[in-house]
């Protein structure tokens, strides 16, 4: 057999055997539609108001139902599983105890979140994690377009619905800029476990392309994840790189405090005046920060005087929940703007611990492993880019609820995570390309 035919084996035998990239496709053609338009609305039947997402959640309700009739999996990603179970049991009280028709409205935000954790979690080895990066670099490349298109048609073009007067308008909406921060993670873990050169060099050169447009975004906190989640991936790069990143680490933190010192003694508490805006936003609790804060204190305030069983259990979903700014009395009038205490107060604390539990098994785990094998030799790459991504999606959360969307990179990273064992020496499963791995044991 030539080897042309021996190349589109190769490369079909990393697309999945089935119907089962359907849902993945959809949700990334979803997404598109939701970044361009920012509205996802599509008509009223009756007195149901039928979204695009929920076209998608019924389809992949479908996949999860027989999934859940046929496989299950002993692994880590169990915990997500018994999240998604506290936000569906909180729906679930809503609509028989307060209404469904809120209760509905407010669980659309994470149904699709829900389902995508459900489908990886039962139908996961239906599917290369390398195909799968392959169409998210694909959606970061479309989502480089609409911010191109935005520069030049006005940053509300293309919106179907307005926010209002004083909304700010940028290139990207958060949803975007962190989807793109994650294919840019994506491009970098391929930059560094690449052998050939021409391969290498265009993943580098997409990864610059994607951080330039993520940065000219403005949006902070997807920058902030897509920084922490690069600092995790290169913290762990392949041998030939090593030194490398130790020089310009250490010439970064060495030369950056150097000029921080020598401005401090120069100019006093004036040299704040140089620091990035949004460092001093949170360092003076300034701004959109500022706001924000004082939206936390309020809804942190409200949740203490709750009965115990709502304190445990949280408020279900399409229950009102009012807060006060304190120095005021006036009624905060917008969501608590940060994902962890959304959850707090929808499932209690009980989900909000599962969720934290869930973040700290996976980096306490993904970490342990990488130090591990790179005392060794090379880490193995999914693992890296796995353990990025849990890392920039507990970062983005500390100011918006996850996307739906990315409960197909959460759930992903997880159930890489979890085939990677601390003590048996059994292969790395060849669907996450780690093909031929293995790990001793780790005493």
């Amino acid at each position: 057999m030539n080897q042309k035919a021996l190349a589109v084996m190769n490369r079909n035998s990393d697309i999945p055997r089935n119907i089962f990239a359907i849902p993945i496709w959809a949700t990334m053609l979803v997404s598109v539609y939701l970044y361009i338009t920012q509205y996802s609305q599509l008509a009223n039947i009756g007195g149901f108001t039928l979204h695009i997402t929920d076209l998608l959640v019924a389809l992949l309700a479908i996949y999860c139902w027989i999934g859940a009739l046929t496989r299950w999996h002993n692994s880590a990603g169990i915990i997500l599983v018994l999240w998604c179970a506290l936000l569906i049991i909180s729906f679930i009280r809503g609509a028989f105890g307060f209404d469904v028709k809120f209760a509905g409205v407010e669980f659309r935000q994470v149904s699709l979140f829900v389902a995508l954790v459900l489908f990886i979690y039962f139908w996961d080895d239906m599917f290369k994690v390398d195909w799968i990066c392959w169409n998210i670099v694909i959606l970061g490349w479309a989502i480089v377009g609409i911010s191109i298109a935005r520069f030049n048609l006005g940053f509300d073009a293309f919106v179907l619905k307005y926010i209002d007067f004083d909304y700010e308008w940028r290139s990207l909406d958060s949803s975007a800029a962190l989807m793109l921060g994650l294919a840019a993670l994506i491009t970098l873990n391929k930059t560094l476990s690449e052998t050939l050169k021409m391969k290498r060099w265009s993943n580098g050169l997409t990864f610059v392309i994607f951080m330039v447009t993520l940065l000219v975004s403005q949006q902070r906190t997807a920058i902030l994840a897509t920084i922490v989640g690069f600092a995790v991936i290169a913290t762990f790069p392949p041998v030939r790189y090593r030194s490398y990143v130790i020089i310009i680490g250490t010439f970064a933190i060495v030369g950056g405090g150097i000029l921080l010192i020598a401005a401090w003694i120069d100019l006093g508490e004036n040299a704040t005046q140089y620091f990035p805006r949004t460092l001093n936003m949170i360092l003076f609790q300034e701004g959109t920060y500022g706001s924000r804060v004082l939206m936390w204190r309020a809804y942190l305030y409200n949740y203490t005087t709750w009965p115990i069983v709502d304190q445990l259990l949280g408020r279900s979903f399409g229950v009102p929940i009012l807060a006060f700014f304190s120095s005021t009395n006036e009624p905060v009038e917008l969501s608590p703007h940060n994902g962890y205490i959304v959850l707090l107060l929808r499932i209690g604390l009980v989900g909000l611990l599962l969720f934290v539990l869930a973040l700290i098994y996976a980096l306490g785990k993904g970490l342990f492993v990488l130090l591990a094998t790179a005392s060794r030799g090379d880490p193995p790459p999914s693992l890296r880019l796995a353990v990025g991504i849990v890392a920039s999606q507990a970062v983005f959360s500390l100011a918006y609820l996850l996307p739906n969307e990315q409960g197909l990179l959460l759930a992903i990273a997880f159930q890489i995570i979890s085939r990677f064992s601390l003590s048996s020496g059994r292969t790395f499963p060849a669907l996450f390309g780690d093909r031929g791995r293995h790990i001793r044991k780790v005493s």
